[in-house]
C-alpha cells in the first residue's frame, strides 16, 4: 500500500516525462572538464575579407566550439579581432555579429538565405513606425553602383526575412517583384508569424565586441525534432542532413555604403551584407531512434542521470541488445516505484538517496552510477549605467558583453530561494515585509563585494529571483543543506538581519527546521491589477498577476538550463483580455530578453548546463577581511576535479555501496565542490532472471565504457565527471550480486498448505499473494558476493525507509497545502475573479 499511496501522491505532484533516446552518432569528444567556451575535436575557425560596403573584417576571426555530432543543445561562438562595438543610448550602433541556423544545401546559392532562420527576434531600432508597419520595405535606397539591385529594396524589421511554412512551401523574402522604383512586396504575416516569433527563434540578433576586440554569443542549434522546419539530423538519403551556421560581421556602414550615424540595423539577409557570412558546416546525429523497436527493460529516476542514459542507451541496444527506457521522476518517486510489488513496476530506479525496503518487501541492491552536481546557471549582460559613475576602462571595455564569472554565498542564495529581494514579488517594493529589504541581488552590498564589476550595471537592469524546477527532488534538500551548513546563511534563516540590515522573508519561517526537498514559493503576494483604460470594464483584470505567474516554477531541472540559455523566465505578466463578456482573460508571458539586457538565473545540473553551454555560479564560503567585507577568497567551480575531491569527503552510511555528502567536511575539503552528487542505481531483486541479467549488463556498462568522457555514442557527456575507481569496483560487485542472485523459498512448518506453489528460483511470487515466498531484505541469497541489502540505516540528513516514505507523503501534502495550497488557491480566487465569479 505504501508504494501505492506515494505513486498516487507523486503523480498529482511530480512531473514526469520520458528521455527522448536518440543517437548520439560518433563524433567529436570532449572532456568532462572543459568549460562553454572551450574548444571541442570538431571546433572549426574561420577568418573574415574586406566588406564591399567599406568595412575591413580581414582581422576578425571567429571560431565555434563544436561543429559534428550536434543533437538539441548549444555551441559557443566566440572571435578575436573585431572592433569595438559602439553604443547610441541603450542601442549597439556598429560592429557585432549576427548568427542564424540555416537548412540550405549551398551557402553560395542565391536562394540559401530562404533557409535561414532570421527576423523576428529583433527590437525596432532607429524607427516609431508600429511593428506592423515595421514588417514592410523601406523605401527604396540610393546605392553604389557595385552592390546588387536587391540592396535597394529589403525588409526594414520584418517579422520573418527566412521564410518556409511548415507545410514545406517557401515565400521568398526576396521576390522577383522586388525591383528598383516598386514599393516591394507584399509578405505572407498571418501565416508565418504563427510560427516563427521572438518565443521560438533560435537566432542571435545582435552581439557586440568588447573593448579588447573579442566577444562571445552562446548558439542554440536545434535538430528536426526541436524545429522540423530546419529538418537538420533528419535522415535523407545515406546520411542525417547537414546544416550550415551563418556568422555575418556588422560594421560600421549602412546598406548603402554611408557611415552610420544612429541605429539602424538592416537585415542581414541582403546580398551586400550576407556577402561578408562566415559559414559553418554543422553535422547533425539522426534523430531517429537508436532502438529496434521491442519490449523495454524499466527504469525511472533522478534527472541528473538522464543526460548520461540518454548516451548510454544506443550503445546498450546495440546488437540485439537489452532495451532501457527512462522516465524522470523525484528520487523518492523512483524508489518508490521500485519497491512496488506489480510486474509493471520498474526494475531499477536511480536515485541520489538510498532506497529501503520494508519488512516483507524485496531487497534492494545499490550501485554508484554517475557523478555530476547540483549548479546555479546565469545568463547575464554587462548593461552599463552612465549614472552609476565611470567605470574601470577593464569593465567599460565590458559593456553590453556576457558576464562570465559569478560569486554567490549560501546566504545569498538563501535571499534568492526566500523570495527575500523586492524584485522577487509582484509590486515588491509596495509589500510591508520587504520595504526595509533591498531591490534585488545586484544592490546587495555582500553580492557586489563578490562581484565587484557589477556595481556599474543599470538600475533597471536586475533579475526577477532565480528559477526552479516544480516538484520534490533531493538535490533541492542538499542545495538547503549546504546553505543551512553555513552560520551566517543559517542565522539569517532564523531571522538575524544581514549587515545592511535586510531580513528573511517571514513566509519562510518554517523551512529552517530541516532541509527541504523542493524549493518552496511561500509567499504569494500579487499585484494590484493594472490600469487599462482602453479595456471595456468585464476585460479587465480584478487582480494583479501574483508570485506564481510573475516568477513561475520551470517543469523540470534540464528546463531550468534551457530557459537560462534563452533568457526565459516565462513571466507571465502581459494580460491577455478575454474576447467575449463570460469569458475569462489571462496573464501570458513576456518575450525572451534580448542580448545584452539579460539577467536570469536558475539552479540545474551540471550536465544540464553543459548541454546547453552555460557559465556556472563559482560557490564561496564566507571569508571577511578585518573591515568585515567578504573576500572572495575560497570559490568553487564545478569542474571534474572539484567534483571528484567531493566524493573523496563523502562519508559512510549504513546501507552497503551508499555514501553521503557532509557539507562540514566537503567544506574543509580543498577544492571540493559543496554541491556535487552522486546518482546511485537502485536495482530491485525480485526481477526474474533475465530482468537482473539485463539489469546487471546496464551496471557494468555504466561503471566501464560509459565512463569514457565524450560526445560519441554510449561515453559520458560534458558535465559528469568519471567515477573513482572505487566506486566502479563497487558497481562491479553489485551488478555481479544482481545477476547471481537465488531466490530461496522460505522453509515451510510440516504440514501446513499455502495454496501456492513457491515460484522458481530468481523469479517473482504470483501477483495474487504479492509478498508469499519473498526473502527478507537481509538476506541475500547471492552466490558470489555478500548481499549488499540492508534494512536499516540512515545516512546523514536522509531520513530513509518505511517512516521517510510516509514524511516524503507527508512533505508533499503539507507542501502543497502550505506552501503550494495558499498560492493555489490565491491563483484560484484570481482567475474566479477574472471569470466574475465570487
Amino acid at each position: 500500500m505504501t508504494g501505492r499511496v506515494l505513486r498516487a501522491v507523486a503523480a498529482v505532484v511530480a512531473v514526469v516525462s520520458a528521455v527522448s533516446l536518440f543517437a548520439l552518432a560518433p563524433g567529436t569528444t570532449n572532456r568532462a572538464t572543459a568549460g562553454p567556451d572551450d574548444p571541442t575535436d570538431s571546433a572549426l575557425t574561420l577568418t573574415g575579407r574586406p566588406s564591399r560596403l567599406g568595412d575591413d573584417f580581414s582581422s576578425l576571426t571567429v571560431t565555434v566550439s563544436q561543429t559534428k555530432a550536434l543533437s538539441n543543445q548549444a555551441i559557443s561562438v566566440t572571435w578575436t579581432g573585431g572592433a569595438k562595438s559602439a553604443f547610441s543610448g541603450r542601442d549597439i550602433m556598429t560592429n557585432y555579429l549576427q548568427i542564424m541556423q540555416c537548412s540550405g544545401a549551398d551557402p553560395q546559392a542565391p536562394d540559401f538565405r530562404e533557409t535561414c532562420v532570421w527576423g523576428a527576434g529583433i527590437r525596432e531600432v532607429g524607427t516609431t513606425v508600429p511593428r506592423e508597419e515595421n514588417r514592410k520595405p523601406v523605401e527604396e535606397a540610393v546605392v553604389p553602383d557595385a552592390l546588387p539591385a536587391d540592396a535597394r529594396m529589403i525588409p526594414f524589421y520584418s517579422q520573418l526575412d527566412r521564410a518556409r511554412t511548415p507545410d514545406g512551401s517557401s515565400t521568398s523574402p526576396f521576390p522577383d517583384s522586388k525591383v528598383a522604383g516598386t514599393t516591394g512586396p507584399a509578405y505572407n504575416w498571418e501565416v508565418l508569424s504563427n510560427y516563427f516569433t521572438p518565443y521560438t527563434t533560435n537566432e542571435v540578433s545582435q552581439v557586440p565586441t568588447g573593448g579588447d576586440g573579442t566577444g562571445r554569443a552562446t548558439f542554440e542549434v536545434r535538430n528536426a525534432s526541436r524545429d522540423p522546419h530546419l529538418g537538420c539530423g533528419k535522415v535523407v538519403g545515406d546520411g542525417p542532413r547537414a546544416c550550415w551556421l551563418a556568422v555575418v560581421p556588422r560594421g560600421a556602414h549602412d546598406v548603402d555604403g554611408s557611415v552610420l550615424a544612429a541605429p539602424r540595423h538592416r537585415s542581414p539577409l541582403t546580398t551586400a551584407v550576407f556577402g561578408d557570412a562566415l559559414f559553418f558546416p554543422l553535422e547533425f546525429v539522426p534523430v531517429e531512434a537508436a532502438c529496434r523497436s521491442g519490449a523495454e527493460r524499466r527504469t525511472v529516476g533522478t534527472q541528473f542521470i538522464g543526460a548520461a542514459m540518454q548516451s548510454w542507451q544506443p550503445a546498450l541496444c546495440a546488437g540485439n541488445g537489452p532495451i532501457f527506457g527512462f522516465s524522470h521522476v523525484g528520487d523518492a518517486e523512483g524508489g518508490a516505484q521500485v519497491l512496488e510489488p506489480f510486474d509493471t513496476a520498474p526494475g531499477l530506479a536511480f536515485t541520489a538517496e538510498p532506497v529501503v525496503p520494508a519488512e516483507g518487501q524485496w531487497g534492494i541492491v545499490h550501485a554508484p552510477v554517475a557523478v555530476s552536481a547540483a549548479v546555479i546557471t546565469f545568463n547575464i549582460d554587462f548593461r552599463m549605467d552612465p549614472a552609476q559613475g565611470e567605470p574601470p576602462a577593464e569593465v567599460a571595455g565590458l559593456r553590453g558583453t556576457p558576464v562570465r564569472d559569478l560569486r554567490l554565498t549560501p546566504r545569498l542564495v538563501a535571499k534568492l530561494l526566500t523570495q527575500s529581494y523586492q524584485r522577487d514579488l509582484p509590486n515588491g517594493e509596495k509589500v510591508e515585509h520587504l520595504k526595509a529589504n533591498r531591490r534585488s541581488i545586484v544592490d546587495d552590498p555582500e553580492f557586489l563585494q563578490l562581484n565587484p564589476s557589477l556595481a556599474f550595471v543599470a538600475p533597471s537592469h536586475r533579475p526577477l529571483g532565480i528559477m526552479v524546477p516544480n516538484g520534490n527532488y533531493a538535490y533541492a534538500r542538499e542545495v538547503w543543506r549546504w546553505i543551512l551548513a553555513d552560520p551566517e546563511a543559517k542565522a539569517w534563516m532564523q531571522g538575524t538581519p544581514d549587515e545592511s540590515g535586510m531580513k528573511v522573508n517571514p513566509n519562510y519561517a518554517d523551512f529552517v527546521a530541516a532541509p527541504a526537498e523542493y524549493f518552496p514559493k511561500a509567499d504569494q503576494t500579487c499585484a494590484p491589477p493594472p490600469e487599462l483604460p482602453n479595456l471595456l470594464p468585464y476585460q479587465r483584470p480584478d487582480v494583479g498577476p501574483c508570485a506564481f505567474e510573475y516568477t513561475p516554477y520551470t517543469s523540470t531541472i534540464e528546463d531550468t538550463a534551457y530557459q537560462t540559455l534563452r533568457a526565459d523566465t516565462k513571466q507571465q505578466i502581459l494580460w491577455e483580455p478575454p474576447a467575449n463578456e463570460g469569458q475569462t482573460g489571462n496573464y501570458k508571458a513576456d518575450a525572451p530578453q534580448e542580448i545584452t539586457y539579460r539577467f536570469v538565473m536558475g539552479i540545474a545540473d551540471s550536465a544540464s548546463a553543459a548541454r546547453y553551454g552555460l557559465h556556472t555560479a563559482q560557490l564561496c564560503r564566507p571569508a571577511r577581511g578585518t573591515d568585515g567585507t567578504l573576500r572572495p577568497d575560497d570559490c568553487r567551480s564545478a569542474t571534474t576535479a572539484s567534483m571528484v575531491a567531493a566524493t573523496d569527503a563523502m562519508v559512510p552510511t549504513d546501507i552497503d555501496n551508499v555514501r553521503a555528502i557532509d557539507p562540514a567536511k566537503v567544506a574543509a575539503t580543498t577544492g571540493a565542490y559543496p554541491l556535487t552528487m552522486v546518482t546511485y542505481a537502485a536495482a530491485a531483486l525480485n526481477a526474474d532472471t533475465a530482468g537482473r541479467k539485463d539489469y546487471a549488463t546496464l551496471l557494468r556498462y555504466a561503471a566501464g565504457a560509459g565512463q569514457t568522457p565524450g560526445f560519441q555514442r554510449g561515453q559520458l557527456p560534458p558535465g559528469y565527471a568519471p567515477l573513482p575507481q572505487a566506486m566502479r569496483a563497487q558497481t562491479e560487485r553489485a551488478a555481479n550480486e544482481i545477476q547471481n542472485f537465488v531466490y530461496v523459498p522460505p522453509t515451510e512448518e510440516p504440514g501446513a498448505d499455502t495454496g501456492t506453489q513457491a515460484p522458481a528460483g530468481g523469479t517473482t511470487p504470483p501477483a495474487s499473494v504479492p509478498n508469499a515466498g519473498v526473502p527478507p531484505p537481509s538476506s541475500g541469497g547471492s552466490s558470489s558476493a555478500p548481499p549488499a541489502v540492508t534494512t536499516s540505516g540512515v545516512a546523514p540528513g536522509n531520513p530513509l525507509g518505511v517512516i521517510r516514505m510516509v514524511l516524503v507523503v507527508l512533505l508533499v501534502a503539507g507542501g502543497v497545502g502550505a506552501v503550494a495550497g495558499p498560492g493555489l488557491l490565491a491563483y484560484a480566487r484570481a482567475k474566479l475573479r477574472r471569470a466574475g465569479v465570487g
